[in-house]
């Protein structure tokens, strides 16, 4: 499934109580007799014993891996009620299942986005020290938001990507994309040069230059700068390549900020090179591996009795989703309004996991009343066929999700 980007319009497919696909009988109880699970010890790994019909015996051991998104906002106000300056951005939090990887997550992340904050101070202030001697209803309040999601997150990759919009006056707010690429078993920062054969980087760049050309097609009118060309052949000039870039669910992404190659009008300019078209460009090991193997697995509405508990920040627990075996790359997104009974508007990320075990649970809650709660959760079953449904207390919606026009 494509990366969602702004609004889905999400339509209703299937209401169901479970959303797996539907297997006999006979096989579900011979996968179920031939399934352990179990954490070990220390509780560093979950590990997952079966046997297939065939006989075959597979081991999958999977350490978790998960994020959660905690809101913070800020408002500042004039002695007279005006407001001056609005502010919403969001830290991500990260758990496994070693305390000095989570340290070196913080690091790595929490601490660059919390980095990028100092834009939310300086705007407050100049909201604050250029109000006085305005004329009144001349002012219009300034503004800071960010928001922050994990674009592929597995056993091996964590891919993170922020936006940050500041407004101080003008026309338009300002706005840009950050990424930070993690090879979590090394524990090191990725750059471009680290992920790309030294022989793909040519053909990386061809690829990009292509892309533009197919989208923008006669750039001198639909707004691509003149010298685009040139300033994209900079970012392939050097050992460390462009920094800007992200691994997605479906390929390698090459983006272009405001003002980089094309107006503002153009916005951000993202390219995105699926997996399969990239052999011979990025190295083997970066490369997804398979996300599970056996049979599917579904989304469950339960109590976490026994279980693990996930907690994703909020004003109140209202409810638990888990699964009946496990389940890969899950992603959370509140539901923040719906333009029909059965197409709502995806908001931003809560939560994220390399898996989920029917050893744990995901506490999920909006505040305010539970029937108010909805999130969207995106998933890969054992089969790596990825799954989407509208969950929220009792009601669980398998969907298809459509971009709008």
């Amino acid at each position: 499934m494509r990366k969602l980007l702004g609004a889905l319009l999400l339509v209703l497919f299937f209401l169901t109580g479970c959303g797996a696909a539907s297997k006999s009988a006979d096989r579900a109880e011979v996968c179920e007799a031939n399934m352990a699970a179990d954490i070990d010890a220390d509780g560093t790994m979950y590990s997952m014993e079966r046997s297939l019909e065939d006989g075959t015996e597979i081991t999958v051991e999977t350490p978790l891996i998960c994020v959660s998104f905690s809101q913070h906002s800020d408002t500042l106000v004039a002695e007279d009620g005006t407001k001056l300056f609005t502010a919403s951005y969001y830290v991500p939090e990260f758990m496994t299942d070693d305390a000095e990887k989570d340290l070196w997550l913080a690091s790595c992340v929490n601490d660059a986005v919390d980095a990028t904050l100092t834009d939310l101070t300086w705007t407050r202030n100049l909201a604050r020290d250029e109000y006085p001697g305005r004329e009144e209803g001349m002012f219009y309040a300034y503004s800071y938001y960010s928001n922050v999601n994990t674009e592929r997150m597995d056993n091996e990759i964590v891919s993170v990507l922020q936006v940050n919009s500041t407004y101080s006056g003008g026309a338009h707010p300002n706005y840009a994309q950050l990424a930070y690429n993690l090879d979590i078993e090394a524990s090191r920062q990725l750059g471009l040069a680290d992920v790309i054969e030294p022989s793909g980087e040519e053909r990386l760049l061809e690829r990009v230059l292509e892309e533009l050309q197919i989208r923008f097609g006669d750039f001198e009118t639909l707004g691509l700068f003149p010298d685009y060309r040139q300033v994209v052949e900079d970012c392939f000039d050097g050992p460390e390549l462009t920094n800007n870039w992200y691994f997605g669910d479906n390929g390698l992404n090459i983006y272009f900020n405001c003002y980089e190659i094309a107006p503002y009008a153009a916005g951000i300019i993202n390219v995105e090179l699926d997996y399969d078209e990239l052999t011979g460009v990025l190295r083997p090991d970066y490369f997804p591996g398979s996300a599970g193997v056996g049979e599917g697995s579904a989304i469950l509405l339960n109590s976490p009795e026994g279980r693990r508990t996930l907690a994703v920040p909020s004003e109140g627990e209202v409810f638990y989703i888990g699964t009946d075996r496990v389940i890969y790359d899950v992603k959370i997104q509140r539901v923040t309004g719906w333009l029909a009974d059965d197409m709502p508007i995806i908001g931003a990320m809560v939560f994220a996991a390399n898996r989920l075990t029917r050893e744990e649970a995901i506490v999920l809650g909006d505040g305010g009343t539970s029937g108010d709660a909805m999130y969207i959760v995106s998933y890969k079953d054992g089969t790596g066929l990825r799954r989407t449904v509208a969950v929220g207390p009792g009601i669980i919606r398998e969907i298809i999700a459509k971009t709008a026009e």
